[in-house]
Parts: structure tokens; C-alpha cells; sequence
């Protein structure tokens, strides 16, 4: 629905939707996939996007 609603109707980027999908996308493979462990850099480098993200939000929210 946030990709519904949010992306497609061009509230936050493209790109952002992307991080967002895959990010989700992680989420799901770590709480329900056996013997997955995430190492410290496959995490670090989603940090600058992740609060990107979270900011855009903020904006909308705000702004709403």
C-alpha cells in the first residue's frame, strides 16, 4: 500500500520506494528464512538511505 500511495503517486521518489522495497524485503528474509545472518556491512551502508527515508515521511506528515 505505501508504494500504492506514496510512490505512484509521486510523494516520495522512485528511489526511495526501491530502498524502501528491498529493505522490506531484507526484513522478511531475516525473520523468516533459516540461518540468515546480515554482517555489519551489509547493513551499515543502509543507514544514510534508511533515515533519507524516514525524513521524507516526516515531511509528509508534517505537510499533511
Amino acid at each position: 500500500m505505501f508504494g500504492l500511495h506514496i510512490i505512484k503517486t509521486g510523494l516520495i521518489e522512485k528511489e526511495l520506494g526501491r530502498f524502501f522495497s528491498d529493505i522490506f524485503d531484507k526484513r522478511l528474509t531475516g525473520d523468516y528464512d533459516d540461518f540468515i545472518d546480515y554482517e555489519r556491512d551489509d547493513v551499515v551502508g543502509l543507514i544514510i538511505p534508511a533515515k533519507k527515508l524516514v525524513t521524507e515521511i516526516e515531511k509528509l506528515i508534517r505537510d499533511k
